[in-house]
């Protein structure tokens, strides 16, 4: 299991494994299945990844002033390039993230399920577009501090129980106490944390308010190194205040690499 449970690629051994050496009507795999989940979350940690991006491109330009001053060398030509490498860094990958049950700001959903008796290679190559939607309200605490959507985050749960295949549910062991564990925010930490997908911008919850995030997400096995992923989302976001008033973004698109 890796990060958001597929990444580094393991199960592909797993399965490869499992085809050569389990009994295919009665060997048990463990854990036998496996879900992938994302939310919406309001994490602080956001504003100092967008505060790292900021500082390293300051400092690029303060780097840029200094070469031309003392040594006459005009290094801008460096400077799309130095800035594409900082937000495939800090805007367009993933964060490992260790969160509070506090952030997640509405009920999970459903990406992706395996069931690890009989999923194939190519289930394991990622997460077909899948449809999400999620209604978000405002606290209604009426705290000085601004509630807002930082992004989505991602994690698994996988349980340890009998087979549910066919085959399986016929000559397979039975288990009598199934287990079941989870990396979800609401569990605690753990070795494998939840994957975070920051927005570019944070979207604002107006007081009493309720935010509406449709959109869809796909996790594609990455073409340059088979044992890292990237995410793409695209969602609409519609904003509803307590006079009634309704706005609607455009369509965003963004693509995540998990690292």
């Amino acid at each position: 299991m890796g990060y958001f449970l597929l990444r580094e690629s393991m199960l592909d051994s797993v399965i490869q494994a499992r085809d050569m050496f389990l009994k295919p009507k009665s060997g048990i795999l463990l854990p036998s299945h496996a879900t992938m989940l994302i939310a919406p979350i309001m994490n602080e940690d956001h504003h100092m990844v967008i505060e790292e991006y900021l500082v390293g491109m300051n400092d690029w330009n303060d780097y840029l002033v200094n070469a031309k001053k003392q040594y006459g060398v005009d290094m801008s030509i460096l400077t799309e390039e130095y800035d594409k490498e900082h937000r495939d860094y800090y805007l367009k990958s993933s964060h490992y993230v260790q969160l509070d049950d506090d952030t997640i700001l509405a009920p999970p959903i459903v990406v992706k399920t395996l069931d690890l008796a009989v999923c194939t290679l190519e289930d394991a190559k990622g997460v077909d577009v899948t449809e999400f939607s999620f209604d978000i309200e405002s606290s209604g605490s009426g705290a000085d501090d601004e509630e807002e959507i930082n992004g989505f985050a991602g994690w698994f749960t996988v349980d340890f129980q009998s087979r549910t295949d066919e085959v399986g549910k016929q000559f397979g062991a039975k288990m009598t106490n199934p287990v079941h564990f989870s990396s979800s925010p609401e569990i605690g930490d753990t070795h494998w944390g939840q994957q975070a997908f920051y927005f570019p911008s944070a979207i604002p919850i107006q007081s009493n308010g309720k935010v509406k995030i449709d959109g869809t997400m796909e996790m594609i096995r990455s073409k340059e190194n088979a044992r890292l992923y990237n995410v793409k989302l695209q969602y609409t976001v519609g904003t509803a205040a307590a006079d009634g008033l309704n706005n609607l973004m455009d369509m965003v698109e963004s693509v995540y690499k998990i690292p």
